[in-house]
């Protein structure tokens, strides 16, 4: 069965991380117990053969787990990338605003050439630099705030002005939500 790439499950989930974990340390205390069972070492010599399994064990599993991790972080990279091509790729302006200060975190291409700003001008700054006036940026929260709190998206019309001073009509659909680190985004 072949998937898109947003609904691919990862290869490397954590059950199977375990899994992998688990078949690997299980062949390395077999195989090793095995090596020395089949050796001829005194009592005295025995302690320091099991130091250095035990040191080749943690040796083994470390650079396996390392290897699972990576192939996880790996597809968490392409995962996101494949996304923000996505979103650098709509014709549709996007913005993704952190709240409740409603600070802007990424402006598309698309959004960029509408307002006329470069991305790096408005990330990190507040929302209000696009909105009419301050009364239409009280307004937009108020109507926004109200659907969103609902666990509904805010849609509708807005004028809002360009970096040239210019205002325009603009179609919202706002929806909100939160990233693994609990803050929310709009």
């Amino acid at each position: 069965m072949n998937r898109s790439i947003l609904t691919r499950r990862f290869a490397f989930t954590p059950s199977v991380v375990a899994g992998v974990y688990l078949v690997v340390a299980a062949i390395y205390v077999i195989v090793s117990s095995y090596v020395v069972g089949m050796s001829r070492f005194s009592a005295g010599s025995l302690v320091g053969v099991e130091i250095v399994k035990g040191v080749g064990f943690v040796i083994v599993t470390t650079i396996v787990l390392w290897w699972l991790l990576r192939r996880m972080e790996d597809a968490h990279e392409r995962l996101a990338r494949a996304l923000r091509q996505i979103l650098d790729n709509l014709g549709d302006g996007v913005f993704v605003v952190r709240l409740p200060e409603r600070e802007i975190d990424y402006v598309n291409p698309a959004a960029e050439q509408m307002f006329g700003y470069e991305a790096s001008t408005l990330v990190g700054r507040s929302t209000s630099r696009i909105h009419v006036d301050e009364e239409h940026y009280e307004r937009f929260e108020a109507l926004g705030a109200e659907a969103l709190a609902s666990g509904r998206a805010f849609v509708g019309s807005f004028e809002m002005r360009r970096r040239d001073g210019e205002i325009f009509p603009t179609s919202h659909m706002v929806t909100a939500f939160r990233d693994d680190g609990g803050h929310d985004f709009s």
